[in-house]
């Protein structure tokens, strides 16, 4: 028979002992547990870390969304804006031109009469980018001006400012301005964006052949002032 001693005073006791015969100290002893789930988080695996820097990363994606929003907005804006009439009609020649900070110079190049239409060419308005030739009939004398939109279209339009009577134009940060006054119209739109509204030189039709530029005679012909 195996013998079993007292943890409390040190004295051998039976093995079928419960209690100790010299101090009386219990010698029943619980057997050991398995930790279950709801021990004390001490006794699990830790938790993984947690980001330190949550409200840091939120504000960088609202900052990031606004941006977007914002040249979404500008975007759809200058989609929707709303062109002139004829312009909108007009051809798409090539990419559009931006005159924003900057300035073009109008310059007087070759043209001539051809099958009823005054004829110029195409690479010469998209080099120049502002560019005037002049019809001659037999009993009048028109000024025509040319040049790309931010669209790309091709503008073409009776080079003659209301009532100041000047026929020529510069292209000035986005405007065509008037040689001799002060207006001024968005090149697109031909919105004034200084005085006389309804005076911006008149947008004429034309069509693209290759590399002309052709405007038919009777448009000419027919042209009216409208003071």
């Amino acid at each position: 028979m195996s013998s079993l001693f007292c943890p409390q005073c040190g004295s051998e006791q039976k093995s079928q002992a419960k209690f100790c015969t010299q101090c009386g100290e219990s010698l029943i002893r619980e057997p050991l547990k398995e930790p279950d789930a709801a021990a004390p988080t001490s006794q699990r695996s830790a938790p993984p870390a947690k980001d330190p820097m949550p409200k840091a990363k939120i504000a960088i994606a609202g900052l990031f969304g606004i941006v977007v929003l914002i040249l979404l907005i500008i975007f759809y804006n200058y989609l929707t804006i709303e062109e002139h009439g004829v312009i909108a009609a007009q051809p798409v020649v090539g990419d559009g031109r931006f005159y924003e900070n900057r300035t073009v110079e109008m310059v007087d190049v070759s043209s001539q009469v051809r099958d009823g239409h005054l004829i110029f060419s195409l690479n010469d308005v998209l080099e120049h980018e502002l560019v005037r030739v002049e019809y001659r009939g037999e009993t009048t004398k028109i000024p025509v001006l040319s040049y790309i939109s931010p669209r790309g279209k091709l503008v073409t339009a009776i080079s003659i400012s209301e009532p100041c009577n000047a026929t020529r134009f510069t292209i000035i940060d986005g405007a065509i301005k008037c040689n001799n006054c002060d207006a001024k119209w968005e090149v697109g739109t031909m919105q004034a964006l200084s005085c006389c509204p309804n005076n911006y030189p008149a947008p004429i039709n034309s069509e693209v052949i290759g590399n002309e530029v052709r405007v038919a005679i009777s448009t000419l012909e027919n042209w009216r002032r409208r003071l």
